[in-house]
């Protein structure tokens, strides 16, 4: 759902501004099982070689991937309601 408002304004007769905003909140969804599970750190999606050692094989810095489980009626993500845009 957004709500988008717009208006025209004639300042002469060969100038006009015609302006608009809209506003869309991403609101987060919640969930209706526990079947979703999320890292605990985001520095985990480098799994064992760590940020920065993609390329690197061998290389050992980073900690092996631990996840939490979401409970039922907790939200996937937070509310985002400052999405304002032209």
């Amino acid at each position: 759902m957004g709500v988008f408002a717009q208006d025209t304004w004639r300042i002469r007769p060969n100038l006009t501004l015609s302006l608009g905003v809209r506003w869309q909140p991403q609101t987060g969804a919640e969930l209706m099982t526990a079947n979703y599970s999320r890292l605990t750190n985001f520095n985990m999606l480098y799994d064992v070689s760590g940020p920065g050692n993609i390329f690197k094989p061998g290389t050992l810095t980073g900690t092996v991937p631990t996840v939490t489980g979401n409970s039922i009626g907790e939200k996937a993500f937070a509310n985002d309601l400052n999405n304002f845009c032209p």
